[in-house]
């Protein structure tokens, strides 16, 4: 039965990886995908009186965490609904002003996300891994590298 009282539950995944490019934080998560937060939100004081080391949790009654501009979860996708929502690394690239965030999203492989407008992720390339979890990868001279677990490295391009 609903008494009316408001009850805040605890994350439903652990944060595995974050990026900064310019304003904005972008946050991968292995229950929710990938989050953005303005940063000026996330350095925002709290209300005064609660103690900045307890914003949230389970055992409080309120929940004084930013809000985030935008979530991407690669199996919010139809095509992609088969695979889970978990992020477990970050990279980026911006060219010509264009934003492409890259997540390695564990068992389905890689996404790049055009992020030009912080709220309003948009699924722009998808590549798929052999490996059981993709969960990192990184940029360097044009390259994307990718830790797979069993599936080794993979570069792509």
């Amino acid at each position: 039965e609903d008494d009316g009282t408001v009850h805040v539950g605890k994350a439903d995944g652990r944060c595995t990886d974050v990026i900064v490019v310019g304003a904005y934080a972008y946050f991968s998560y292995d229950g929710f995908g990938v989050l953005c937060y303005r940063v000026s939100d996330l350095l925002a004081p709290v209300p005064e009186g609660v103690d900045p080391l307890a914003i949230w949790g389970p055992e409080l009654d309120y929940d004084h965490r930013p809000e985030a501009l935008a979530q991407f979860k690669l199996g919010d996708i139809e095509a992609y609904a088969e695979y889970g929502a978990g992020a477990l690394g970050l990279a980026y690239t911006k060219v010509a002003g264009q934003l492409s965030i890259y997540a390695a999203f564990s068992n389905a492989g890689v996404a790049k996300i055009s992020w030009n407008d912080p709220a309003k992720p948009v699924l722009a390339a998808f590549a798929p891994t052999a490996g059981s979890e993709c969960n990192k990868v990184a940029i360097a001279n044009g390259r994307l590298y990718v830790a797979d677990h069993e599936g080794g490295l993979v570069v792509l391009r």
